[in-house]
C-alpha cells in the first residue's frame, strides 16, 4: 500500500501528462498535467472511456488517430503515436503532442490497465520551426550568392557547392560533391600555396583572405580568383550523426579576371597621362578645386617659373605670379566655381626673377575619385606675341606705303594731264594751216588719236587713285534727264551701228530734272548701254525708255540678248509707252532697272 502511494505521489509530480485507464480502457488516473492539457478534471474522467477524454487527429489530414491503447491491452506492447498528433481538449484547443502508451501488469503479470504519457511539444515545435526557418534562410543565401562557395570537411571533400559555383566552372553536382578539392579537373585547385593555407586552418588560422589564383580552367579558359575561406567550429555538446565533422570550411571563389584587366588598362592609361604629363611643353597645375590650392605640377612649370614641385605645392595661384594680385585671383576662381571653366588668352606671368612673360590660362574643374580637382593648362605666349606684333607693324607698314603709293598716283595723274591739254592745241593750231598735205594730215590724224586715247588712260588712272584714296568728287547740277540719256547714246552710237542693231529709244514727255553729276550718270548709262550692244546678236534689238515713277526718273535698258539675272525691279510702272513687242530676251546690263 505504502508502495502504491509512493507511486502516486510520482506521478503527481512529473513534468509529463500521465493517464491511467483499467482494462476496459475506462479512466482511473489523471495527473494535474493531464488535466491541464485535456481540459477534464480527474473526478469528470474517472470511468469515462479513454478515447473521449484522450482525442488525437492527424494534424495534416485532419483524421483521428488510434491511441494504441486497444493494441497495448491486447498484445502487452508499449506504443508511440504517429508523429504530427494534435491533442483535441475539451475546450476544443489543440496542441502537438508527443506520447506513448504501456501496459499495467498485476502481480500475477497479467494486463490490468494501461498508462499513456503524453508532454505538450509546442514550444518544441516553434523552435524547430525557427530552427528550418533558420535552415531554409541560409540555404537561400548560399543558394543566390553571386559568387561561387564551397563546404569543405575536415578532409578538404567537398561538403557543398552553391548554384554560382556549377554555372560559373560549367561543371554538375556530381563531378563534384564528396571528391577532395585538389582533385577537381586536372589538378587546377592543387596549388602548394593553397594547400599550406588550408594546413594551417587545420591547425591555428581559422580564415585566409585574397589569396590569387590564377590558372586556365577546362570549360571556362584562363581566370584570375581571389580565394577566402573560414573555418566553422561546430558545438560538440549538440548531438550529431555518426561520422559528421566537428568542423567545416568555407572557401569563397571570386572572379577578379575582369577588374585585373581594367586594373591593367588603368595603370597603362595613368602611365601614358603620366608621361604626357611630365613630358607637356604646356606648364600644368593640378589644384583642389575646394581649397583652390595646387597640388600637383609637371616639369615644365618649374622650367617656365623657377619654383620646384615642392614649392608650388599649397599655394594658390596668385602666390606665384599668375594674376596681378589677389583679388583678381580670387575673381578669376569664383568665375572657375560658378562655371567649372575660365580663360584667358593674354595673361601675364611673373617668374622667379621678377621677369614678366605673357601665357594663355585655360582651367577645367573635373572630378576625380569622388573629388573635385581643377586643371590648368598654361601656355607660354610670349613669342607668338611678339609675332602678333611685328606681324601689326608690317601691316601698318605696308599700309603707310600702300597710300604713299596711291598719293604719288594721284599725284602722277594730275602732272600728266598739263601736257595732254598744250599737245591738243598744238594739234588743232596745226590743222588750221591750209599747206597740210596728204602725209602731214594722216600723221596729225595718228597723234590726234594716241593723244585722246592717252587722256582717257589718264582719267583712268585719275580715276582709280581717287577711289584708293577715297577722294571721289561729284559735281551735283541741275541736269535733265533726257538730254543725259542722249548724250550716253552719242557715245555708243557707232557701236550699235556698227553691229547693225536697233535701238529705240521713248523719253518722258516731261522734262525730269535731277540734281546729280551728268558726267557720272552718262558714263553709267553709256556702260549699260554698251554691254548691252556687246551681248546682243548682230541685229539684235535694243530699248531704252525714260519714265517717272514715283517722284523717280526710272531709266529701262532692255535687250534681247543673252542677258543676266536681274539684281533690282522697280516697285510699280505702268507707262503704256514701254516697248514690249519684238521682246524675247531678258534685261542686259544691270537687269530689270535700276533707280537713280
Amino acid at each position: 500500500m505504502q508502495r502504491a502511494q509512493w507511486l502516486k505521489v510520482t506521478l503527481y509530480s512529473i513534468g509529463d501528462a500521465v493517464i491511467a485507464a483499467d482494462a476496459e480502457a475506462r479512466v482511473t488516473f489523471m495527473n494535474p498535467v493531464a488535466e491541464a492539457l485535456t481540459g477534464w478534471t480527474a473526478e469528470d474522467a474517472a470511468g469515462v472511456p479513454l478515447d473521449l477524454v484522450f482525442v488525437i487527429v492527424n494534424e495534416e489530414t485532419r483524421l483521428t488517430v488510434e491511441s494504441g491503447v486497444a493494441r497495448a491491452l491486447r498484445m502487452g506492447v508499449v506504443e508511440g503515436l504517429a508523429k504530427h498528433t494534435l491533442l483535441i481538449a475539451r475546450d476544443g484547443a489543440e496542441r502537438p503532442i508527443d506520447d506513448s502508451v504501456a501496459p499495467i501488469r498485476d502481480e500475477a503479470g497479467q494486463i490490468a490497465g494501461v498508462v499513456l504519457v503524453f508532454r505538450d511539444i509546442s514550444e518544441r515545435r516553434l523552435k524547430e520551426q525557427a530552427l528550418q526557418d533558420a535552415l531554409a534562410y541560409a540555404d537561400g543565401i548560399f543558394a543566390t550568392l553571386r559568387e561561387p562557395l564551397l563546404v569543405l570537411d575536415e578532409g578538404f571533400r567537398i561538403v557543398l557547392a552553391n548554384a554560382a559555383f556549377y554555372q560559373t566552372f560549367d561543371v554538375s553536382q556530381s563531378q563534384i560533391e564528396g571528391r577532395i578539392l585538389y582533385d577537381l579537373g586536372d589538378g587546377q585547385w592543387n596549388l602548394p600555396e593553397l594547400r599550406v593555407l588550408l594546413d594551417d586552418l587545420q591547425t591555428g588560422n581559422d580564415e585566409f583572405y585574397d589569396f590569387e589564383v590564377k590558372r586556365d580552367f577546362p570549360a571556362i579558359g584562363s581566370k584570375v580568383m581571389l580565394l577566402n575561406a573560414r573555418r566553422l567550429h561546430i558545438n560538440a555538446r549538440r548531438i550529431r550523426k555518426p561520422g559528421a565533422p566537428t568542423a567545416l570550411i568555407l572557401l569563397a571563389i571570386e572572379d577578379v579576371t575582369d577588374e585585373r584587366v581594367s586594373l591593367r588598362r588603368m595603370q597603362a592609361s595613368e602611365q601614358r597621362y603620366r608621361r604626357l604629363f611630365e613630358s607637356a611643353r604646356d606648364g600644368i597645375l593640378i589644384l583642389d578645386a575646394e581649397k583652390m590650392e595646387i597640388i600637383d605640377s609637371n616639369p615644365y612649370m618649374s622650367e617656365l617659373l623657377g619654383y620646384t614641385k615642392e614649392e608650388f605645392c599649397e599655394k594658390q595661384l596668385w602666390e606665384i605670379g599668375l594674376f596681378r594680385d589677389k583679388k583678381e585671383s580670387e575673381a578669376a576662381i569664383e568665375t572657375l566655381r560658378e562655371k567649372g571653366y575660365v580663360r584667358y588668352e593674354d595673361l601675364p606671368l611673373e617668374n622667379a626673377e621678377g621677369q614678366v612673360q605673357e601665357v594663355e590660362f585655360i582651367c577645367n574643374v573635373y572630378t576625380e575619385a569622388g573629388h573635385k580637382v581643377a586643371q590648368c593648362n598654361i601656355r607660354d605666349i610670349t613669342e607668338r606675341k611678339g609675332l602678333e606684333r611685328q606681324i601689326h607693324d608690317q601691316a601698318r607698314a605696308l599700309a603707310d606705303t600702300s597710300q604713299r603709293k596711291d598719293e604719288f598716283l594721284a599725284m602722277l595723274s594730275h602732272e600728266l594731264r598739263n601736257p595732254i591739254a598744250p599737245i591738243f592745241s598744238a594739234l588743232h593750231l596745226i590743222g588750221q594751216q591750209d599747206n597740210e598735205n596728204e602725209v602731214q594730215r594722216e600723221a596729225r590724224g595718228v597723234v590726234e588719236r594716241q593723244v585722246r586715247h592717252l587722256s582717257r588712260l589718264v582719267d583712268d588712272l585719275l580715276e582709280v587713285s581717287r577711289i584708293t584714296t577715297g577722294q571721289i568728287r561729284l559735281h551735283l547740277d541741275r541736269v535733265s534727264v533726257n538730254n543725259i540719256v542722249k548724250r550716253s547714246i552719242e557715245r555708243v552710237a557707232p557701236l550699235i551701228k556698227r553691229r547693225e542693231q536697233e535701238l529705240t529709244v521713248s523719253l518722258s514727255d516731261d522734262v525730269l530734272w535731277l540734281h546729280a553729276d551728268s558726267g557720272r550718270l552718262e558714263q553709267v548709262i553709256g556702260n549699260i548701254l554698251d554691254n548691252a550692244s556687246k551681248y546682243t546678236e548682230v541685229g539684235g534689238l535694243i530699248w531704252l525708255t525714260v519714265e517717272s515713277v514715283d517722284n523717280h526718273a526710272v531709266i529701262w535698258i532692255r535687250d534681247n540678248g543673252v542677258g543676266i539675272a536681274a539684281p533690282c525691279f522697280p516697285t510699280s510702272s505702268t507707262s503704256s509707252r514701254r516697248p514690249t513687242s519684238r521682246w524675247t530676251g531678258p534685261m542686259a546690263a544691270w537687269g530689270s532697272a535700276c533707280r537713280w
